[in-house]
């Protein structure tokens, strides 16, 4: 392949790109329309995070639960003990709110 080559090819592929480009935002405009969030995550971070701690408590080893949630086993650590912060906190609020 000679460079002009690889420069026909780009040009055409980028406009194949600017084509999906533009499908894709009109559909993501057609679902919005509808109140539905098409860039919505997938999964629910709080209750994933809530999921490691609960393995935590339930005896797991940090590189197991890191494993299981394809995380790093610091990141869970940081992960579960924000939760644990987290629940302190509304303990205590619960508690003064008495």
């Amino acid at each position: 392949m000679t460079v002009e080559q690889a420069k026909q090819k780009l040009e055409v592929y980028r406009k194949k790109q600017r084509e999906l480009r533009k499908k894709i935002d009109s559909l993501r405009a057609f679902l919005r329309s509808r109140n539905i969030d098409p860039d919505k995550p997938k999964l629910d971070l709080a209750e994933r995070n809530n999921a490691m701690y609960s393995r935590y408590l339930d005896g797991l080893s940090w590189a197991d639960i890191a494993a299981e949630f394809k995380l790093s086993k610091e990141r869970v650590r940081e992960l579960c003990k924000r939760v644990e912060k987290k629940n302190e906190r509304q303990a205590r609020q619960e508690q003064e709110g008495e």
